[in-house]
């Protein structure tokens, strides 16, 4: 008869355990490449952000369009280039705005849609949801 634990002994199982061995080795050498700490520039950057506020049509020139930069925020400054670059995006359709604000070197980071309520008119009692789009940009601070 064949002991029970003849089979611990076996050539099978003590491949197995190195094979396990070597897992388990593998997988902590991965681990310890995965902790790297990432690069320091991006633990520095800085970075600017606005909103491109959008309502009414898509990809035309729109009905209002707006720019929060933090303009309203107490104890903010006057931002010229962003006043500037407003004032000639007001006649421009989408596209055009995302380009030029690209060109100012703006990264698009998320696009939102967000309902908002809006009244028929002053006789009609009925309210409509219409969706504004908001596009959120990020620039690399110097």
């Amino acid at each position: 008869m064949h002991s029970p634990y003849a089979v611990l002994n076996s050539p099978i199982l003590a491949s197995m355990k190195w094979l396990l061995l070597l897992t388990f080795l593998g997988g902590v050498t991965a681990s310890q490449a995965q902790t790297t700490s990432p690069n320091t520039s991006d633990q520095l950057a800085t970075y600017r952000y606005c909103v491109l506020i959008v309502k009414g049509k898509y990809f035309t020139v729109p009905q209002n369009v707006r720019l929060d930069y933090g303009q309203s925020l107490p104890g903010a400054t006057a931002d010229v280039e962003m006043q500037q670059l407003l004032a000639s995006l007001k006649s421009v359709s989408i596209v055009g705005i995302l380009n030029a604000l690209g060109q100012h070197h703006w990264e698009l980071v998320n696009t939102l849609m967000v309902p908002t309520e809006v009244r028929g008119s002053s006789l009609d009692r009925e309210t409509f949801l219409e969706l504004e789009t908001r596009y959120v940009f990020r620039r690399r601070m110097p």
